[in-house]
């Protein structure tokens, strides 16, 4: 996949990267000049990894490895947003048998898990003031009933 710059006067398309690579999804940082990635490692995919791209260059200025256990939960479309004040990344990622809410600080160092919910967090957005977090989850259940001699 490639990430293209497109003027909205018009003209041609250009490649933001230097190359085309596995990316899964991008969103621009608060203040335009960063994109985050999510992108895979490998081919075929090994890895998911973070990265911070500079608009202008096309420069990554930092890649971020995510949880060495887990996985993007399946419906992976809305899973990274920048945090507040653009000081991270946060993500959604499915672990033993939940998703929960990880944020990658951009000054480095390992991800941290924000919420630790025993379901799945299936959307998530920032106040505009920061201070807040608003989670939609899911959980899945169910019984098993087992009727005899019914008539």
């Amino acid at each position: 996949m490639n990430l293209l710059r497109v003027p909205t006067s018009g003209g041609t398309a250009e490649r933001v990267l230097g190359k085309s690579f596995p990316v899964v999804f991008g969103r621009f940082s608060p203040d335009g000049n960063s994109i985050g990635l999510l992108f895979g490692e490998g081919e075929p995919i090994e890895r998911m990894k973070l990265a911070v791209v500079d608009t202008q260059s096309g420069s990554f200025k930092g890649t971020f490895d995510t949880p060495a256990s887990g996985s993007l939960p399946h419906n992976a479309w809305w899973v990274v947003r920048w945090a507040p004040g653009g000081r991270g990344l946060t993500y959604a990622w499915s672990q033993g048998g939940s998703t929960n809410l990880w944020l990658q600080p951009i000054a480095g160092g390992p991800p941290h898990q924000l919420t630790h919910f025993p379901d799945d967090v299936i959307a998530y957005a920032w106040s505009a003031d920061g201070n807040r977090l608003a989670v939609a989850r899911s959980t899945t259940s169910s019984d098993v009933v087992v009727f005899r001699n019914f008539h």
